[in-house]
């Protein structure tokens, strides 16, 4: 996957207008995105947007779908109130969980704002799967 590719679906978290972390579009038809419960912290949803590369406008946030505390999977899913482009074309993450062995690339956001680069990708390979129930992680 190429990096104009992932960028169609990974965004920035803002929070009153600054950069908190990274988000990404993980379904498009609900315009539903997930990033760490602590990019988010206890702020109130209206304080806080999410902006894609190549959109003129941040959406916004409609409600809470999940959230998992920080000491346990560090994990939120947030409803946009806005429709999201129907250019946006989210990768099935999971049926298609790749083999040990499989290379991937992740990427993030700085939060400086005068950090030399505003975002930072870095690549590996997976080297074993656990997971319990319909739990499932990777590991690095």
């Amino acid at each position: 996957m190429r990096h104009t590719e992932i960028f169609q679906f990974v965004g920035k978290i803002l929070i009153n207008g600054s950069l908190s972390g990274t988000g990404f579009v993980i379904n498009s038809q609900e315009a539903i995105i997930a990033t760490a419960n602590h990019v988010i912290g206890s702020f109130d949803l209206n304080s806080i947007s999410f902006v894609l590369p190549n959109c003129p406008n941040p959406f916004h946030i409609k409600e809470v779908i999940f959230t998992s505390p920080q000491s346990e999977e560090d994990i939120i899913f947030l409803k946009l109130i806005e429709s999201l482009p129907k250019s946006i074309e989210v990768p099935d993450l999971v049926s298609n969980i790749p083999p040990v062995g499989s290379s991937f690339l992740i990427t993030g956001f700085d939060q400086e704002p005068d950090a030399q680069y505003e975002y930072r990708s870095a690549t590996g390979s997976i080297s074993g799967i656990t997971g319990k129930g319909n739990r499932f992680f990777l590991q690095v």
